[in-house]
Parts: structure tokens; C-alpha cells; sequence
């Protein structure tokens, strides 16, 4: 998905726009805000997604502002997410995440559950304490990481 339809932006926001969409759309969707169970676990994804578009957008995944393979990595990454949840093939959702340049947190944990479901443990742990490494408050990160080790 687009990172400017995730903060529900048009394409050509500035940069002060994308800051309010985001500090909006954080203070709806943290979240402590809600009680443990599905409501908290969906508003966790969401708030993923909202950080991540913002970072995207203002260049602090690695990418250049402006120059389109920033959302492109992140189209592509949204991509690959849905095709692990779907239980693609392992290979497929591999080569899409091989298109990707921004390698974050996500990517890291994404082709540790690949390299997981392709049966090569040592990869995935590598992949997780990738990901672990980038964003070490990730309970999901932790949890897959401790699982192969």
C-alpha cells in the first residue's frame, strides 16, 4: 500500500502535513490505548504501518525522500506481508522480498518466517536477531528469535 494512503494523505502533502497525519493517526491507534486481545493486537499492525509510512516518507528508513523507491519498497514490503499471511509459497514471497532495497525490521522478520518455512533455522535466526538488533522492544521479533534459537 501506499504510504500516503496509509496516513490518508494525497501524494503531493507537504512535509508538515505528513507530520500531523502521522502524530493524528499515532495518538488514535497506540497501542496502550487499548485492552490486550484482537483490538490491541490490529491496532499494534496499524500503528506499524502508520510508523513505517511515516518513515518512509520523511526518509528515515534509508530511502530518498521524493525519489519513489521509498514507496515502492514499502508497496512492495505491504505486498509480501499479505502473501505470508496467505501462506504463499516461501520461494514466491522470498523473491519479492529480494526486490526490496530498504531492508528494516520487518524485511529482517519476514524472510526469517520464509527462511523458517524453507526449513533453513540457522537463516531465520539470523533474519530475527536481524530484526531483533533494529527494533529490540519488537515482542514479535523476540518471540520468533527465541523460538530458533
Amino acid at each position: 500500500m501506499d504510504p500516503y494512503q496509509v496516513l490518508g494523505l494525497p501524494n503531493n502533502a507537504s512535509s508538515e502535513e505528513i507530520r500531523h497525519a502521522y502524530i493524528r493517526q499515532a495518538k488514535l491507534y497506540h497501542p496502550d490505548r487499548f485492552p490486550e486481545g484482537p483490538a490491541r493486537e490490529q491496532a499494534t499492525e496499524r500503528f506499524k504501518a502508520i510508523t513505517m509510512a511515516y518513515e518512509t516518507l520523511t526518509g528515515k528508513r534509508g530511502g530518498n525522500q521524493g525519489d519513489g523507491t521509498a514507496a515502492a519498497d514499502f508497496a512492495k514490503l505491504s505486498q509480501a506481508k499479505k502473501a505470508l499471511q496467505t501462506n504463499a509459497s516461501p520461494t514466491a514471497v522470498a523473491q519479492l522480498l529480494d526486490r526490496i532495497s530498504t531492508r528494516n525490521g520487518d524485511w529482517y522478520y519476514m524472510y526469517g518466517v520464509v527462511n523458517l518455512r524453507l526449513s533453513k533455522r540457522y537463516e531465520a535466526c539470523r533474519c530475527f536477531e536481524n530484526a531483533l538488533r533494529m527494533e529490540p522492544s519488537n515482542k514479535e521479533y523476540r518471540a520468533a528469535y527465541d523460538m530458533v534459537r
